[in-house]
């Protein structure tokens, strides 16, 4: 999935957002995928890997965090990067 190991590289470090834009565009670049498609193709990879996490970490109800949930947080980190992008 576009973006996937980027995100997966830049997310745990908390990458400054200056950098973070400077990867992501000469990522999508050489992907040949203008910058506008960055947070569609975020969103997709994200349902994709959420359904895969409910199935191995049961969503519990009551905590957002279980299950696929627990990508809300890589979800909040991401979502400063793509902004830099607009």
């Amino acid at each position: 999935m576009p973006l996937d190991d980027l995100i997966d590289l830049l997310s745990p470090d908390r990458a400054p957002v200056h950098l973070a834009r400077r990867c992501l565009d000469a990522y999508l670049v050489g992907m040949k995928r203008p910058t506008g498609e960055a947070p569609a193709l975020w969103f997709s990879d994200l349902a994709r890997r959420w359904e895969e996490l409910d199935g191995i970490r049961k969503p519990v109800a009551g905590d957002p965090t279980s299950g696929g949930g627990i990508l809300l947080a890589t979800h909040a980190r991401v979502a400063s990067y793509l902004h830099a992008l607009v």
